[in-house]
Order: C-alpha cells, then sequence, then structure tokens
C-alpha cells in the first residue's frame, strides 16, 4: 500500500472516529483534522491508480461535513430495529454504529434512507440465484462491449478521436456504451456483494435495494438523475445545499428557492467530487473545469425541464407520449456528455477493462478451430 493508501486509511478511520465521538462543540475539530489529510492527498505526484481514491475521499469528506459540521447524527439519525439510543451504546456499538452510517450513502434502513428505493420479495435463496444470475448477465454483455470499446478510437486515451467525429449517431452510440460499461460495472459489484451478504445470513433481501431506479419511467433529466441512476452520492452532496438553503440564507423549506439552491448546490458538489478524480491523475484545471461544468449543466436544464412542464401545464397540454420523452432525455445525455466523458477517458476510464476480454478468446478459438473444421 502506497502513501495515498494509508492516508486514504487514515481519512476513513478518522471518519468513523469523528461520527462515533459523543455530540459537542468540540466534535467539529475532527473536520479540519479530515480537512488536512485530504489536502495532503493532492501533495504527492499524479497516480493514475488514484482516480478512484480521490473521488471516494472527495465524496466522503463531503458526506462528513453533512454528518460533523451541520448535525449531530447521534441525535436526529436512527437506525431501523435499533434498540437503545447511541449515547447508552458502548464505544465499540458506537464505532460499529458510525460505520455503517458513513458507508451507507443511500442511508437504507436509517431514518435518513433516501426515497424510492425499490426493495426485493424474494426469499433468500431465490434472491441469491437471482442476484448471481444477474450479474453473469451483465458481466457477458459488459465484455462484448469491452470489445467494442477496445477497437472504438474515442476510447483511446493516448490519442484518441472526438466522441463525434463521425456525426452524431457515432457520438450516441459512443455515449451509450460509456454509460452501460459504468453503470454494468456497478450494477455487478452490488449484485455480487448483496448476493454474498443475504447468502452468508449477514444481512436480508430487503437490506439490499436495486442499485439503480426503474429505467422505464426516465421520462426527465431530473427522473434520470433522482431516481433511474444511482444514489449513492444522495447524501454525500445534499447536506451543505440544505444547510445553505434552511440556516444561511434562510430559505422556506420546500420553496423554489430553497429546492434550487440545493439543486445546483449538489451537482456543483457532485462535479467537484468527479473533478478530484481527474486532478490526482492529471493535473489538469481544464479537465476539472470541464468536468464541474458538466455537472452543473445538468443543474441548468432540469430547471429548464420545469419551466417547460409548469408551462405545458398552465396551457392545458396533455401527457407528452413516451417515446418522446425517452427520446428528449436520450438526445441530452448524448449531446452533453462528451464534455465530461472525454476527460475520464484521459484520466482513467481504459484502465478498468481487460487487456483481452472473453469475447476476444472466444473468437480467436473460433479462428484456430475454423481451419480444422475445414479440413475435416
Amino acid at each position: 500500500m502506497g502513501s495515498i493508501g494509508i492516508l486514504f486509511v487514515l481519512f476513513i478511520l478518522l471518519s468513523v472516529t469523528a461520527i462515533a465521538s459523543k455530540p459537542s462543540p468540540q466534535r467539529k475539530l475532527f473536520f479540519l483534522v479530515l480537512a488536512a489529510l485530504y489536502a495532503s492527498l493532492f501533495a504527492f505526484p499524479t497516480e493514475e491508480k488514484a482516480f478512484q481514491i480521490a473521488i471516494c475521499t472527495t465524496a466522503l469528506l463531503g458526506y462528513a461535513s453533512d454528518l460533523i459540521l451541520f448535525s449531530e447524527p447521534q441525535i436526529s439519525l436512527r437506525r431501523e430495529r435499533q434498540r437503545k439510543p447511541v449515547c447508552e451504546m458502548a464505544l465499540p456499538e458506537r464505532l460499529y454504529w458510525a460505520a455503517s452510517l458513513a458507508f451507507d450513502w443511500r442511508g437504507v434502513q436509517w431514518s435518513c434512507e433516501i426515497p424510492n428505493l425499490q426493495r426485493s420479495h424474494l426469499p433468500r435463496w431465490a434472491f441469491v440465484k437471482s442476484k448471481l444470475c444477474r450479474a453473469l448477465v451483465f458481466y457477458l454483455i459488459r465484455d462484448i462491449a469491452f470489445f467494442c470499446i477496445q477497437r472504438n478510437p474515442a476510447f483511446n486515451r493516448i490519442d484518441g478521436e472526438r466522441f463525434g467525429a463521425h456525426g452524431f449517431l457515432w457520438q450516441t452510440w459512443n455515449v451509450l456504451i460509456y454509460w452501460f460499461c459504468v453503470g454494468a460495472s456497478m450494477y455487478i459489484a452490488h449484485s455480487v456483494a448483496s448476493a454474498f451478504a443475504v447468502a452468508t445470513g449477514l444481512s436480508e433481501p430487503r437490506d439490499w435495494p436495486d442499485f439503480f431506479g426503474p429505467w422505464l419511467r426516465t421520462t426527465t433529466v431530473r427522473r434520470f438523475w433522482g431516481k433511474s441512476w444511482h444514489q449513492m452520492m444522495r447524501r454525500p452532496v445534499t447536506g451543505a445545499g440544505k444547510y445553505l438553503a434552511r440556516n444561511v440564507l434562510k430559505f422556506r423549506a420546500g420553496s423554489a428557492l430553497s429546492s434550487y439552491t440545493q439543486l445546483y448546490i449538489a451537482f456543483l458538489l457532485s462535479g467537484i467530487i468527479h473533478a478530484a478524480g481527474d486532478w490526482m491523475v492529471m493535473r489538469s484545471i481544464t479537465s476539472a473545469r470541464l468536468t464541474i461544468e458538466y455537472f452543473v449543466m445538468q443543474a441548468m436544464v432540469i430547471t429548464v425541464e420545469d419551466m417547460v412542464i409548469a408551462a405545458a401545464k398552465k396551457f392545458g397540454i396533455g401527457r407528452i407520449p413516451s417515446f418522446v420523452s425517452y427520446a428528449w432525455v436520450m438526445w441530452w445525455m448524448a449531446w452533453s456528455s462528451p464534455v465530461w466523458i472525454e476527460t475520464v477517458i484521459q484520466a482513467e476510464f481504459s484502465r478498468g477493462m481487460p487487456s483481452v476480454t472473453h469475447f476476444q478468446r472466444l473468437l480467436n478459438l473460433w479462428d484456430i478451430n475454423r481451419p480444422v473444421g475445414s479440413a475435416i
């Protein structure tokens, strides 16, 4: 484990300790130490393997700001089936409680659980079988996608071409295959982890809601980011916006000013989190700026969407056909995503792919056996 890895582990341990510490004004001092540890991560030379560490640490810092600076989780939050207040727990129990909260960014089975999570109602072994079968299917399809990507010059990090080099349809294909590979990788990891946890009795099927939301309801960009795409970043990026809107700017809860303040802060922080990975690898201000711009653009188009929907309702326009809504979301993602994806490719994306896919091995085996079959 290198120096960056050691700092990352220290950051995690200190975060858990800060959350487990009993409520007091002095608890906020933990955040200063966390911020210093975080800053020291970027004092080391660029390291490609640290892309994910930079993203995770930045997200944890955002989450820690909510749990340390803006709230007292031991007072305001409670886990399901929690039998006694946190203040009455022994230190080992509090540490376990804090670790569970720190790494459950969707708040599953907590009083802060994000809405609209889809839970499975399958019995234990049916759940395990379902998750493993789906993981296998996505693994095989992703392998074919990797095979295509390895032959696609748009995904060449050294001297690759632009996503839209051959027109918008080509750009759309490149964007779709990128989003699929990223989503499939996360889905496979989540499915295997959930199958293992349920099979070993560590948790129940209801403890593992679906990683993604209902894709057939992705009729707006707001729904894509707020329901369909994974919600792992929801809590790390929402605490600061809520505090700013309600405690600093004093906007009324539920008002348009409060909602849009939280929306823009959330996407700004999401951009910063992803830009940290780019910066860790490339030390490029341009790359980091483009990443942040991409995520802020999502908040801007959601604002426009809301205005259009409100105007349509005002003029009595009925329900828009689903295929029009799907086409709109797909067009927007295909048009806007290259701004960010091309920086990810430069930073890290291709490193997550195998040098030779299973699909390539199958084709190689077919080429070897074909002359033999012809001779027979």
